[in-house]
């Protein structure tokens, strides 16, 4: 499920839906790593955690990836994830940054580094495969029913946006679980398949044939044209990257975002991936300080928070990097709709968005990049979908963790 881009965001900030999330079911991840890959899965935290296949409990080791998180506000208090479980973003400097989630691994912003796509070719499009089929009888997303249109003002479907902030009922928070924990089971699937040599229309192909077994819908596919099932960023695209024939080479940093609709509701989750058991140093720490940004953000949730708090503390952790983070996209509001209000801003802002209530369920999702001036050195492909950077430097987008949580 990709963010949206911040210069489209309308919200109605009448009082009656000026107030947000809460008791946060708070996402968390687990390291995991195989011979081929490494990775760190979003999870949640609740009364329960939904176990991990068999095959990731295995061999885990170290190291990155994931940054954003989704909060989903069910409760009048919220929920703790144990610190050793947790997956955040990479840190960021100032209003120039990627997300994503990193390990426990401990550096400081003063360490040697070089930038992760430093010695590589920037991404280039490579060949689309077809479009993948959906059984007639599994249930669409209102954007994908006749009649619907998009949105001049907003950039957004008309029947898919909610331009308030919602307060679900207990039964919609329990629909939202379902649909979050069967994200974080296809997350799984992603991670994998994710090894040297496997290209990102295979990985799609792989989570596509998942869902759709499940009876689910895979969110993407068709959203404002999109042709694939999950979206796939490889080093330096920061954004909405589309799956494709390039295969993956050992050391590549991937980001691989899941979106589900069942039962009526979204559940919208991702994760970075590096290739190959040896990544760079620039990629740790990145990822590393990901995983710090987005928990900070996390830790702000409580009934009565500001929104504003989110992205002050990701900001600091940012910072303390020496990392930047992007001002392009947004945290959003989820449930029924794949995107709707609150625009949850993960850097610094004066920008007001009501505060916190419980019920409420939105994205953590800050985006981190070494490169300061991001919104100058970015260019869209002809595909009007992905987002590359310019300098050819490495990025970790961001990654969402829904509530990912069996009731």
């Amino acid at each position: 499920g990709a963010p949206p881009l911040r210069s489209r965001w309308r919200m109605d900030l009448s009082p009656s839906t000026s107030v947000a999330s809460s008791a946060a079911v708070a996402c968390a991840g687990t390291t995991t790593s195989s011979s081929s890959s490494t990775s760190f899965s979003p999870r949640c935290t609740g009364h329960s955690r939904m176990p991990m296949a068999r095959s990731q409990q295995a061999r885990w080791s170290s190291v990155i990836t994931a940054a954003s998180a989704l909060v989903a506000c069910a409760a009048g208090r919220r929920w703790r994830a144990r610190p050793s479980m947790l997956m955040a973003r990479h840190d960021a400097r100032t209003r120039s940054s990627l997300g994503m989630r990193g390990s426990g691994f401990s550096s400081s912003p003063s360490e040697t580094r070089s930038s992760v796509a430093s010695a590589r070719e920037p991404v280039r499009p490579g060949k689309v495969s077809a479009v993948l089929p959906v059984a007639p009888e599994i249930e669409r997303p209102a954007y994908m029913l006749p009649g619907v249109c998009v949105d001049q003002e907003t950039g957004m479907y008309k029947h898919d946006f909610l331009n308030v902030i919602e307060v679900k009922t207990p039964d919609q928070i329990a629909a939202m679980r379902v649909a979050c924990a069967l994200a974080r089971e296809a997350l799984e699937v992603a991670g994998r398949a994710v090894a040297a040599g496997v290209t990102t229309d295979q990985i799609d192909a792989a989570v596509h044939e998942f869902i759709v077994s499940r009876g689910a819908y895979p969110s993407p596919l068709g959203y404002m044209g999109f042709p694939k099932s999950v979206c796939c960023s490889v080093n330096d695209v920061l954004a909405h990257g589309i799956p494709d024939d390039r295969p993956l080479q050992d050391g590549d940093i991937l980001n691989v975002d899941v979106t589900v609709f069942i039962g009526g509701h979204h559940g919208d989750t991702s994760s970075m991936f590096v290739v190959g058991s040896k990544p760079d140093p620039a990629a740790l720490h990145l990822c590393k300080a990901g995983q710090r940004a987005m928990m900070a953000g996390i830790e702000v949730c409580k009934p009565g928070a500001d929104f504003r708090e989110i992205g002050m503390r990701i900001q600091d952790v940012s910072d303390a990097a020496g990392l930047h983070i992007s001002e392009l996209f947004v945290g959003h509001g989820i449930g029924s709709y794949f995107h709707g209000a609150p625009g949850v801003i993960p850097f610094e802002n004066d920008e007001y968005q009501g505060t916190m209530l419980p019920g409420m369920t939105f994205t953590v999702e800050p985006i981190l990049v070494e490169h300061t001036k991001l919104e100058a050195s970015h260019r869209i492909w002809d595909d009007k979908w992905t987002y590359q950077t310019l300098t050819n430097q490495c990025k970790i987008c961001s990654v969402r963790a829904h509530c990912a949580h069996h009731g």
